[in-house]
């Protein structure tokens, strides 16, 4: 019994754990979607201001040369000097836009990509903290009702027992996610007789 009572605390706990573990998820999860949102909100704009720099990049790039046509428009080293910069800033400005379209695109991806994996563990974490919840409940009816089967019927008892004894043995090692499903079926009608009992 006093083992019994320990793995129900463990069963409790791990409970517990995996709630506070779940908790924790969610608000990760949570703020990926906020971000996903975000970043899709921002997406459209950045993509316009890109595609226009693109535009700009090119018909700079097909332009006759553009040196030729700053030196003779300038009256001064000065006037070239500085329209020369600030053709040089708008390269860079344009390069920089569609730089940042493309880290955006990439982070959204990656956010995307977190957020179905975090979903996918928020699935399996759901699945162990119910798992940890019925464990104590089935231990102790099943317990209570061989203590009763014992004064009433020591033979269905011994046999309750023994299933009792090998469905917790096959989920002790079972304890991976994948199982062949023979043996899963085995583990249900093992714990469909147990429960019947």
């Amino acid at each position: 019994l006093d083992s019994a009572n320990q793995k129900v605390d463990d069963s409790m706990s791990a409970y517990n754990d995996a709630i506070a573990k779940l908790e924790t998820l969610q608000a990760q999860i949570d703020e990926n979607t906020a971000a996903i949102e975000q970043l899709e909100q921002e997406i459209p704009e950045k993509q316009q201001a890109a595609s226009d720099a693109m535009r700009e990049m090119y018909k700079y790039q097909q332009g006759s040369n553009q040196l030729v046509g700053v030196m003779v428009g300038s009256s001064s080293l000065s006037d070239f000097i500085t329209s020369s910069t600030y053709m040089s800033q708008i390269q860079d400005s344009n390069s920089q836009t569609i730089e940042e379209l493309n880290d955006m695109q990439a982070e959204l991806e990656q956010k995307r990509t977190e957020l179905e994996e975090q979903k996918k563990l928020a699935t399996s974490m759901e699945l162990k903290a119910l798992q940890s919840q019925i464990n104590p409940h089935f231990l102790f009816n099943t317990i209570n009702t061989m203590a009763s089967l014992t004064r009433t019927d020591p033979d269905k008892a011994r046999i309750l027992l023994r299933e009792f004894a090998t469905f917790y043995r096959g989920a002790l090692e079972n304890a991976s996610d994948l199982i062949p499903l023979a043996r899963e079926v085995e583990q249900t009608v093992r714990y469909l007789s147990l429960e019947q009992a």
